[in-house]
């Protein structure tokens, strides 16, 4: 990406103007701008340079260079937000028939799946070998609707209990019309 040059000009945040502004259009550089993969990772490691990139080229990259603290620290900041890619075609194209044709066939063999799975978009994760510490008191709220709901649905289990007990179905207290047998109750 060039620096002040946008794909989306819509896109305004005071605050990324400014640090470009610094720190990409105005620096003055040791390490020239564009660099590998490998390179950038490395550097990025050093803690003191950003490295912009596509999530899946930088992906083994990144989760081998980095340990799993390392990795929960990382931040991504959004540059470019992904969009769909449209097919254009001139109004009532022969064409269009063809493209939709082609492209649920390529979505029932599961090749779209198979690229989606294989170029995902997002970063290495924190792995969640090493344990971290659960703040019980931010889950507090939750467990007590969880304890009302529970309350809840035993008083309704016994309100049902109760009524059922006392008040018998209506249905064996009546005889049913043109059957041969009859109840008696006493």
């Amino acid at each position: 990406q060039n620096p002040g040059f946008y794909y989306y000009s819509g896109y305004v945040n005071p605050i990324e103007d400014r640090m470009r502004e610094v720190k990409v259009t105005q620096a003055k550089r040791t390490v020239p701008p564009l660099q590998s993969v490998k390179v950038g990772v490395k550097l990025m490691r050093t803690g003191m340079y950003a490295f912009h990139t596509e999530p899946y080229t930088a992906r083994q990259e990144v989760s081998a260079a980095f340990s799993d603290e390392e990795l929960c620290s990382l931040a991504a900041l959004q540059v470019m937000p992904p969009a769909r890619l449209y097919v254009l075609l001139q109004k009532r194209s022969p064409y269009k028939e063809f493209f939709v044709w082609s492209m649920a066939r390529l979505w029932e063999r599961g090749h779209v799946s198979a690229s989606q799975r294989r170029f995902p978009d997002e970063l290495a994760a924190c792995s969640g070998r090493k344990p971290r510490a659960l703040a019980l008191g931010q889950a507090a709220p939750a467990f007590l609707l969880l304890l009302a709901g529970l309350g809840l649905a035993g008083g309704v289990l016994l309100a049902e209990r109760a009524c059922h007990r006392f008040h018998p179905p209506r249905r064996l207290l009546h005889r049913r019309r043109g059957s041969a047998e009859s109840f008696h109750f006493n």
